[in-house]
């Protein structure tokens, strides 16, 4: 009779191969809705527990490029220098990290099949725990038994997910030169300029507090970085908005802007940073539209129905999620609101300020697959606003990240229309966009910090910092 170590390895083995088996059905299956945009029946039976990934059906109509409406022509070019300040950086090999950064591009631009794989590696790498069958079942289990044992692992790497005290969780972001970063604002700013366009950069704050003696400038650089590109634009004479000087200026408490389990802030934050962004419309380009009153709003507030991204990572077994707040007004107005991603239209809807809201992603009970902060504005996305109650018509283009979500809806509440673009979702040419939809009385670009920590290739036409 065999023992039981023969049954409980040949068990083992069956266990891994069904994994294994499940791996390369399900990455198969998000290559096939990656490549062709589409999805089927047996698609979403293999990625049943990823509703992000099997329902990607939301499409109105046939797909399309970007570059093909808006193609790139002559780009826009000014003899005009561009000033640098000189920057002291807290690790030494730091300052010299413009030289890889130009290596890097020239890599990206020529295609060198090593770093090809690697790159693929790194993806790969990536996917396979992204992949897993009921993925975060087992990630929370296992963070379940790693604070019973008291493991306490950590990992070295930068925007790992770290309790920085009093219930909020963060990533870190490393020191980088960020001198292309300004020169590509800075030479933005002066094509709009070309273009009678007033400019207006807006600095989001990063999660981590710029005033922050025990992390900032200790741990993380991500203030550091941004005071390097405020200070190249200042120079060069770009109007500037630092909302994080205006937080302590007015003597808020930084952390309680953000979420517990995310890197987001609140959307009571965000509904703050409009009044200050219509504060400096209206003092700096002459106008007059109104500030938000909160008691024009009403408050819903939905019971810890939030995990933000450091949530997910450390899941429910190490927090609890968040509240999450949705700021509805009680005017009644008329609103058109188009919803684009990368390739597709995904929504075109006519009505009051709900028009703008993803109501999907708000009522979703699914903590890891949905988040109800996408919800304003649907998410990192295309849109294009057009307000019909307001007796204005001033139109903004709005460039930005996921921290626009919660600016968007507020801000097309005071104006005739705003575009909102984000890079990462727009491959055609800004510049080629510009000129067929002008004029704007304003074009505001908002990123946080975090943004400054990505290296821009400018290969790809979908980066954040790539204005041509």
């Amino acid at each position: 009779m065999k023992n039981p170590v023969y049954y409980t390895t040949r068990l083992c083995l069956i266990i891994l191969f069904a994994f294994l088996l499940t791996y390369c059905l399900r990455i198969s299956a998000r290559v096939y809705t990656k490549l062709t945009k589409k999805t089927n029946k047996i698609v979403q039976l293999i990625l049943f527990d990823r509703d992000d990934l099997s329902n990607n059906n939301k499409k109105i109509g046939e797909s399309f490029e970007w570059s093909t409406f808006y193609p790139f022509g002559e780009q826009y070019l000014t003899d005009e220098p561009i000033k640098l300040a000189p920057r002291k950086y807290s690790n030494k090999q730091k300052s010299d990290n413009s030289k890889t950064h130009q290596k890097k591009i020239q890599v990206l631009k020529n295609g060198h099949l090593f770093d090809k794989i690697i790159d693929s590696e790194k993806k790969l790498e990536k996917w396979i725990p992204e992949n897993c069958i009921k993925r975060y079942f087992f990630l929370e289990k296992a963070n379940y038994i790693e604070t019973l044992v008291k493991w306490n692992l950590t990992n070295d790497n930068y925007n790992a997910t770290e309790n920085i005290g009093n219930g909020h969780f963060s990533g870190f972001c490393e020191e980088i030169n960020v001198d292309e970063l300004s020169k590509s604002i800075i030479r933005f700013s002066r094509f709009l300029k070309n273009e009678n366009i007033p400019f207006l950069y807006v600095q989001a704050p990063y999660k981590i507090c710029k005033y922050d003696e025990k992390l900032s400038g200790v741990f993380d650089f991500s203030n550091q970085n941004a005071d390097a590109v405020l200070e190249n634009l200042k120079l060069n004479n770009v109007d500037i908005l630092d909302l994080r000087d205006v937080i302590h200026a007015q003597n808020k408490n930084h952390y309680d802007l953000f979420f517990r389990t995310d890197h987001h802030w609140e959307p009571e934050t965000g509904f703050w940073a409009t009044n200050e962004i219509i504060k400096k419309i209206n003092s700096d380009y002459n106008q007059k539209l109104n500030l938000l009153k909160e008691e024009d709003f009403s408050f819903k507030c939905f019971n810890k129905t939030l995990l933000g991204s450091y949530g997910k990572k450390i899941t429910k077994a190490k927090t609890e999620p968040d509240d999450f707040t949705l700021i509805i007004p009680k005017k009644e107005y008329q609103i058109h609101f188009e919803v684009y991603d990368n390739q597709n239209k995904i929504a075109d809807n006519y009505g009051s300020y709900d028009a703008m809201i993803d109501y999907d992603s708000i009522d979703s009970k699914d903590l890891y697959g949905k988040d109800p902060y996408h919800g304003y504005g649907y998410g990192s996305s295309n849109n294009f606003v057009e307000n019909f109650s307001v007796d204005n018509d001033y139109k903004i283009l709005l460039i930005g990240d996921s921290f626009t979500n919660v600016i968007i809806p507020f801000l097309a509440l005071e104006t005739k229309k705003i575009d909102r673009l984000d890079l990462r979702y727009f491959d055609g040419s800004l510049e080629s966009f510009i000129k067929a939809n002008k004029p704007y009385d304003v074009c505001i670009v908002l990123y946080n910090p975090d943004q400054y920590n990505q290296m821009p290739g400018f290969v790809s036409h979908e980066e954040l910092f790539d204005f041509r």
